[in-house]
């Protein structure tokens, strides 16, 4: 749901690239200053997007890394503990 001015629109999804298009148009009222602003708005979404994806790719190899750290040192106990009982 979008609203612009005083009115809401609904975009479906699914509807395809024309029919995107053709909506944005509509509710922009065939202004280019209005339909540029949101194409500039829905790359800066899409660049938002891709950077939070990037960030949380990061965290979640850093989590890794630091789990790899744990897993190794569990794995030496276990092993210096085998080593000990025989």
């Amino acid at each position: 749901m979008m609203k612009v001015g005083n009115e809401e629109y609904c975009l479906q999804y699914g509807g395809g690239e024309h029919y995107i298009i053709e909506k944005i148009c509509k509710m922009c009222k065939y202004q280019p200053a209005k339909i540029l602003k949101v194409i500039r708005r829905i790359e800066a979404a899409v660049e938002w997007c891709k950077r939070r994806t990037k960030g949380r790719k990061r965290t979640a190899e850093e989590i890794l890394r630091q789990q790899k750290k744990a897993v190794d040192v569990i794995t030496a106990l276990n092993i210096a503990y085998k080593l000990s009982k025989t």
